[in-house]
């Protein structure tokens, strides 16, 4: 697939985004040790970050290689019995 934005454009709106904001996921999840974004385990923001993660890896397929834990991350949420159906089902956005 081509990507969906410009170089230029990719860059400023997908390529330094995710440099700045998915340390901070990466913290967040290292942090709860519960492989969620929080300690208590699984809650919506997970859903909402993999979501969006989901989205993301549909147009830019390896915008992950350099946060294999994100990677991981996503994965764990979409092998969750509960949402796995859902994601087996989910269209692409594209």
């Amino acid at each position: 697939m081509q990507d969906f934005l410009q170089d230029d454009l990719k860059q400023e709106h997908v390529d330094e985004p995710c440099k700045t904001y998915f340390p901070i996921f990466s913290n967040y999840l290292k942090e709860s040790k519960s492989g969620f974004m929080v300690s208590s385990g699984l809650t919506w923001v997970d859903f909402v970050i993999t979501e969006f993660f989901t989205t993301l890896i549909q147009f830019y397929p390896n915008t992950f290689d350099k946060y294999p834990d994100l990677k991981e991350y996503l994965d764990r949420v979409h092998q969750v019995p509960e949402l796995k159906d859902y994601y087996s089902k989910r269209p692409n956005v594209y």
